[in-house]
């Protein structure tokens, strides 16, 4: 069984110290004061943190979001399955009337590679294993390759797709 609660501070430091200690990688470019800078947004509830437990049973999502080349379910963390020649901008932002997606995001890639660009210049792969932070900076994705591309997110899954 799924529970969840709002991040308590302890929980708050160990994750700020994981990704200060891990830094950044292809997709969470993120320094170590724009690091410090989130947890002092969520230190004073302009953001929130939700910790799941007990893992998460995907096969009973509470919500499914689907696009011609893939699916979005939500639980209290999001699975994204995009599958080959899946774009944000087109199968997901075309149907809203958006060209970008504006949701920031934290989240890990579980399989496959995807590419996101942002607007304002910055474009990077994430692959297997990589944890990924994306601000709400207007940005676009696709997926890589004729695998595909499986992320779970832990922010921004409740206004994924919307």
């Amino acid at each position: 069984m799924l529970t969840t609660h709002f991040a308590l501070s302890n929980e708050l430091d160990y994750l700020q110290n994981f990704l200060v200690q891990n830094g950044t990688n292809q997709w969470n470019y993120l320094p170590e004061d724009g690091i410090n800078q989130q947890f002092k947004r969520l230190a004073v509830g302009a953001d929130y943190c939700l910790i799941a437990k007990d893992g998460a049973d995907f096969d009973n999502p509470d919500e499914v979001t689907t696009f011609d080349k893939g699916k979005f379910e939500t639980l209290t963390i999001g699975r994204a399955t995009c599958m080959p020649g899946w774009k944000w901008s087109s199968d997901v932002g075309q149907p809203l009337g958006k060209n970008f997606c504006d949701v920031e995001h934290v989240g890990m890639v579980i399989s496959g590679c995807a590419t996101a660009a942002f607007l304002d210049g910055p474009v990077v792969e994430m692959h297997e294993s990589d944890l990924f932070y994306a601000p709400k900076e207007p940005h676009d994705s696709w997926v890589v390759g004729d695998q595909p591309y499986v992320s779970l997110h832990f922010l921004g899954a409740s206004h994924y797709a919307k």
